[in-house]
Order: C-alpha cells, then sequence, then structure tokens
C-alpha cells in the first residue's frame, strides 16, 4: 500500500472535497482534492496478486473511513478506449444511440451511455459501459460520475499548452495502446488513441503524426504521461528519432513536498488531473 498526506487534509472537511477513484491491475487508487486549497491533499493506493479489482474494493471499503466519508462529488476514471467526440454546436442527447452505433456498431450487452462536456474545447466525449459494471460501483458511491480518460488528457492538455507558444503532443500510455492529443496554436488538433503491437508499430504511429502535421521533430515538444517508464525500450527507441521528449512528473494540482518524492507520478496523471475538467 502507497499512502500519501497532505497536511491540510482534515477528513472532517470532506464535504469540501471530492473523491476520485481508478482501477489498477490488482487492485484500485484514489485521490481526495480539496477545493479550498486547490490541490490534491491525499492519495493512496491499494493492489493485491490475484485480486480483481472490483474485489479489492470490496475488501476495503468497509475498514476505510477515508472511501466512506461524505464528498461534494465522488469521480471514477472510465480506462476504457471506446470513446468518441461531437462537437456541442451539433451534440444532441437523442443522438447518442447513433452516433455509438454509427462508431462502434451493435452493443453485444447491455450498456449504458455517458457524456463528458468539455467547456474548453466545447465538444462532448461519447462512451459505453457495461451495465454489470456500473451497477457494481453504485453498490459503493450511489451517486458516482463516471470521467472517460481522454476527456481528462484532453483538457489537461489544452491547459498545459497555455504557457507556451509552440505546439505540443501528448501521449499517455497504456501497455497496447496510446491516447494522443495535438494542441496547435492553443487549439486542439487531434485526440485519438492508436493499437499497436510492437516498439516499430508505436514509433510508426508517433511519427506519422509528426509528418502528418508537418511537426518539427527537433522542436516540437512530446510529453509523456501514463504506464511506461523513463528506461523503456520504446521511449528510447523514440528519442532517436523525436529531440524533445519528457515526462508529466508534475501536476499543477500537485503542490507541496509531500509529493515531490512519489514514484513514477506521471503514472497517474489522468487521476491527479480530473478536478480541472470541472465536470
Amino acid at each position: 500500500m502507497t499512502e500519501i498526506t497532505d497536511k491540510a487534509f482534515d477528513l472532517s472537511q470532506s464535504i469540501n472535497y471530492t473523491l476520485s477513484i481508478r482501477f489498477i491491475p490488482n487492485g484500485f487508487c484514489f485521490i481526495v482534492y480539496g477545493h479550498n486549497a486547490n490541490k490534491v491533499i491525499y492519495y493512496q493506493e491499494i493492489s493485491k496478486i490475484g485480486w480483481s479489482p472490483i474485489e479489492a474494493l470490496a475488501s476495503q471499503y468497509d475498514s476505510c473511513s477515508i472511501l466512506k466519508a461524505n464528498y461534494r462529488q465522488v469521480f471514477f476514471l472510465d480506462d476504457d478506449a471506446s470513446y468518441t467526440f461531437v462537437p456541442n454546436g451539433i451534440f444532441s442527447d437523442d443522438d447518442i444511440p447513433k452516433v455509438w452505433k454509427m462508431n462502434f456498431g451493435e452493443e453485444k450487452e447491455p450498456m449504458r451511455f455517458f457524456v463528458d462536456g468539455l467547456r474548453i474545447p466545447d465538444v462532448s466525449n461519447i462512451y459505453a459501459l457495461p451495465v454489470h459494471k456500473v451497477s457494481r460501483m453504485l453498490r459503493f458511491f450511489p451517486s458516482v460520475k463516471y470521467v472517460n480518460r481522454q476527456s481528462v488528457h484532453v483538457v489537461s492538455s489544452l491547459m498545459e499548452n497555455k504557457r507556451h507558444n509552440a505546439p505540443q503532443m501528448f501521449v499517455n500510455m497504456y501497455s497496447e495502446c496510446m491516447d494522443v492529443v495535438l494542441v496547435q496554436d492553443k487549439t486542439l488538433q487531434l485526440a485519438n488513441t492508436y493499437k499497436f503491437r510492437n516498439d516499430d508499430e508505436f514509433l510508426f504511429f508517433l511519427l506519422s503524426l509528426y509528418e502528418h502535421f508537418s511537426l518539427d521533430q527537433y522542436h516540437v515538444e512530446l510529453i509523456l504521461s501514463g504506464f511506461t517508464e523513463e528506461d523503456d525500450e520504446k521511449i528510447s527507441l523514440l528519442r532517436r528519432y523525436v529531440k524533445e521528449v519528457r515526462f508529466q512528473k508534475s501536476s499543477s494540482l500537485l503542490i507541496g513536498k509531500e509529493f515531490e518524492t512519489m514514484p513514477s507520478v506521471w503514472h497517474h496523471m489522468n487521476l491527479f488531473n480530473i478536478p480541472l475538467c470541472a465536470l
């Protein structure tokens, strides 16, 4: 178990906090965000070999006062890769099933649709989860609000780019795919997920994007987050062709010495940045 507590954390003030959760292999992790402090004030990761994430949550929920506290809002980070963006100007709730079917075909099991309304890029992100998975989470958090991983990635990337005058490519890694967001002229140009089977395909997709958007491989920065490490062979290969590659080791919401020594902080950057979405 990993636990980090900021000195501002006071569970008696939980009604002024939001709780955000995500599943990881063999367990789950969660943060508490303090609205008054405007920062993450608590982090915990719980995992055990052989556990499923929902089993881990069930085993810890009753004995964990932090999970059971009364929060202003509870978020769950959906790590599913099936999503589609629709401009708000043409979006209607009535069109959700049709948009989903057009992109992903017929539903293979009962699904519940969700929509993240993203203010900064003025788009809506449509995604769906199996009803049985949603029901399991509602047992613990009846008012939980789901947030898709790419929604957080898009908003946080746009906010990061506000401080720069050049385009940037943001890549959030998973074991067999990556979410890519390109921001150019402070405008969202691309938000997509690419599956890769090996290092060559990983490199091919990224270099093709540099070429397609006429990006300078020596000067346009690529920012990495997600489940990868600095000594990963894919990253070493990438650095041969893209000169400005860095790991996202901080968030505007991770303030204070307590989080300065957190290892591999980029693994959970989407979780840390959920409050930026203002959903």
